[in-house]
């Protein structure tokens, strides 16, 4: 038994290897023990936080841990917190704080919860923990509005992730973002991530920009043939030498323009359609999508092996390229095949029989495991997507651990979760500690942590709230039941009546799924009275405010798939009233949307709002032509 603190005396003080990230371990152990005891540790025994080669020249003792592992030793002389990496001692302080009661449900100060405090801390671990998924990644995509003279929102909204993100485990930070012309408050939020020995990957969609529009009309070959004519729109011809040789340069020069950029993967993402955006001209028209893709990607990575030979590339597995299958090239060792199953069904695990959809996933799945190695997959999943869910709120914990579990048993080890800032704190906070967990053990269960979080953050309204969260997850299931649809049904802003049967029963799954988004928002609206006043009230509310919401998106929903259907069946008058009830939906959606605090749903809260607009757009599109 190793004490830290007692009977209101400090026993212990830190001692850590000379590195920022143990420093930081360090910072955060004191920090905590002076929250919970009111004590500074200013003591005798001794408390050891660096690497393994450290602590042996320190104690004497040897431990073996894989990469990101973490060990806690404590007996009555010395405490030890170490690993594989540097971040992995951060993760071992706190696996001993957790074990000392503090819980951190989300980020940001109201996910941190407290025991109440204590005149003494004790610890017997005896622990070595080793993370099942070899990256544990969130992918940020949003607004960006900081800079790094002045910090704003999204930077403060961002620190508080990450600050969660390495309290959970995460290990890779990923902001999507087409990086060449720089990102606002980017270097604030590397700092943040590299005290921690935090992972930083960049880049995203519009790579072909790189092949500057401005020169379609004096020089036309560089871009591709569609159709018989060269098109300046989508992507370049991939057989030209010279608009491959901008896309390198282009790539090249972020590095020189960012010396202080220190990233381990780079995401290369081109034209993002579906039914193919690249060249048809006499070079390149026997190339599928694929082989066009890879033959520029690994041109750019020969040429980032000369100038950054640890960068890792990727290759988007994604619409028309989700198949790597055929490709006669092989891709370079620095590249990664980056899987993004955004057309599957999550009713169903990833890898459950008897789903066709996500079946057409998993054949693809594993011929590009062929192509790449599974050590070189990396998987990018949407648990946390407002986007794809269009603003609703869903909670599908269980899918979530199963399907990690999945990746694992095909020996995948690598993955990342989109998220968009604090609104998906606010509507997918529990798909969001569910993939953390997971990731670490893909043996979690969630059981008896969800009911010690319904304790922590409920009180004496556990129950109900358990009650709740039951109607949260059935609702959500429902909503996305795609089995038997084609390959194009992306997100929930799109459900053509392609097989009218099971549209049918879609429809009435949807139909039973709003029953129970508003039996849940009822529920919430009354538990929001009885706790006027209490610590409980901000937890509930931020709960209440997502199901008025949903509730009205979900219906809108209905309304949408119904006039769909009508339509394809010939009745054109009852297709324009349902739409016109989808839009008058979706418009008290985006005024209610604007009413909720900034506190729930933060900066991309707002995009949320203007999202509403793109849809109606959309739904006015639909009504016309069906």
């Amino acid at each position: 038994m190793f004490k830290i603190v007692e009977n209101g005396k400090a026993d212990a003080r830190v001692f850590f290897e000379n590195d920022k990230v143990y420093e930081f371990a360090a910072k955060e152990l004191e920090k905590y023990v002076k929250l919970l005891t009111d004590c500074d540790l200013d003591g005798e025994k001794k408390i050891y936080i660096g690497s393994l080669g450290w602590i042996y020249s320190q104690t004497g003792k040897q431990f073996h841990v894989k990469h990101d592992g973490f060990v806690i030793d404590a007996d009555e002389q010395a405490l030890v917190l170490t690993g594989g990496e540097k971040r992995s001692a951060l993760y071992a302080v706190y696996a001993l704080i957790h074990s000392l009661g503090v819980r951190w449900y989300f980020p940001g100060d109201d996910g941190e919860f407290l025991p109440e405090r204590t005149d003494t801390l004790k610890t017997e671990l005896k622990t070595v923990s080793e993370p099942d998924m070899s990256i544990r990644n969130y992918t940020y995509d949003g607004p960006h509005d900081g800079s790094d003279e002045e910090l704003g929102v999204w930077t403060k909204e961002m620190g508080d992730a990450i600050d969660w993100f390495a309290k959970m485990g995460i290990n890779a930070v990923y902001f999507c973002e087409y990086p060449y012309d720089g990102i606002a408050g980017l270097k604030y939020i590397c700092e943040q991530c590299a005290k921690r020995g935090i992972m930083v990957e960049l880049g995203g969609h519009g790579v072909q920009e790189l092949v500057k529009k401005s020169l379609f009309e004096s020089e036309p070959e560089l871009f591709r043939e569609k159709d018989g004519k060269r098109d300046s729109s989508g992507n370049f011809c991939s057989s030209n030498p010279k608009a491959v040789q901008m896309v390198c340069d282009g790539v090249s020069k972020l590095f020189k323009d960012f010396p202080w950029l220190d990233i381990s993967v780079l995401h290369l993402w081109f034209d993002d359609v579906e039914g193919g955006s690249w060249c048809s001209c006499e070079k390149c028209k026997d190339k599928t999508p694929t082989e066009q893709l890879m033959t520029v990607i690994n041109a750019v990575s020969e040429r980032m092996k000369k100038e950054k030979p640890d960068l890792m590339l990727d290759i988007i597995l994604y619409h028309d390229t989700l198949d790597m299958s055929g490709v006669p090239i092989q891709p370079n060792e620095g590249i990664y095949g980056f899987f993004c199953p955004r057309e599957r069904c999550r009713y169903h695990s990833i890898a459950e029989s008897g789903c066709a959809k996500n079946e057409r996933q998993m054949t693809a799945l594993k011929k590009d495991i062929e192509y790449f190695g599974a050590d070189k997959m990396y998987i990018f999943e949407y648990y946390a997507d407002f986007i794809l869910f269009i603003n609703l709120g869903i909670h599908i914990p269980s899918i979530i651990i199963k399907d990690i579990k999945e990746y694992k048993a095909l020996n995948v080890d690598k993955i990342c979760n989109l998220m968009f800032g604090k609104y998906s704190w606010w509507a997918y906070h529990g798909n969001m500690y569910a993939f953390n967990r997971a990731c670490w053990d893909i043996n979690y269960d969630s059981k008896g942590e969800h009911e010690e979080k319904l304790l922590r953050m409920y009180g004496k309204y556990a129950k109900e709230m358990g009650e709740y969260y039951e109607l949260f997850e059935q609702a959500s299931m429902k909503m996305l039941a795609f089995c038997e649809y084609g390959d194009n049904i992306s997100d929930l802003r799109n459900i053509p009546p392609q097989c009218p049967d099971f549209y049918q029963k879609h429809i009435a799954m949807i139909e039973q799924a709003v029953a129970l988004y508003e039996k849940a928002y009822e529920l919430l609206q009354k538990l929001c009275q009885m706790s006027q006043g209490e610590k409980e009230f901000t937890y509930i509310e931020r709960e209440m405010y997502l199901m008025q919401t949903t509730a009205l998106d979900a219906r809108a929903v209905c309304e949408q798939m119904t006039g769909r259907i009508l339509g394809y069946l010939g009745d054109v008058p009852a297709r324009h009233e349902h739409f016109d009830e989808a839009i008058k939906l979706r418009e008290k959606g985006a005024e209610t949307m604007a009413t909720v605090p900034l506190k729930y749903n933060g900066r991309c809260g707002e995009d949320a709002v203007r999202f509403y607009g793109t849809m109606n757009e959309w739904y006015q599109a639909m009504k016309k032509w069906g």
